[in-house]
């Protein structure tokens, strides 16, 4: 069970690290990353406001990637499975938070639901191998 855990909070590290470097490196590398991950198309001239708020999502995805493999070098066990819980229900908050505000984020990008749709899918179970992988581990 633990390398399923441990394997779980690498992958989330290095997607989080991928999304920070393009939020925080030149405008290009977000237009790649949110066409290739999101099928968003990103203007090339946008307001100063996007600009700083892009630059703070992508510090805070570079936080919690720092923060993810942290928890995946320790060697504390039962601190690594309560992480896990923890990471496992932010994505189904997350998840439903996309779900239930999908006008909003077609209004705001002219996101696909289909494709938003796909997203969600695979957060939620993601979210959901996490709490059961917590549970399995539990003594």
């Amino acid at each position: 069970m633990i390398f399923f855990i441990d394997l779980l909070l690498f992958l989330f590290a290095i997607y989080h690290l991928l999304a920070g470097m393009a939020c925080l490196g030149p405008k290009s590398w977000m237009q790649k990353f949110s066409k290739q991950t999101y099928s968003l198309s990103v203007p090339n001239q946008y307001e100063p406001r996007y600009d700083i708020t892009v630059k703070f999502l992508g510090l805070l995805s570079l936080t919690l990637s720092a923060h993810l493999f942290c928890i995946y070098f320790l060697s504390e066990l039962s601190l690594k499975k309560w992480c896990t819980l923890i990471w496992g229900i932010t994505l189904i908050l997350r998840s439903m938070l996309r779900l239930f505000l999908r006008k909003q984020f077609f209004d705001a990008y002219g996101l696909i639901f289909s494709r938003s749709l796909l997203n969600i899918t695979l957060n939620i179970f993601l979210g959901i191998v996490c709490v059961v992988l917590f549970i399995l581990t539990v003594k």
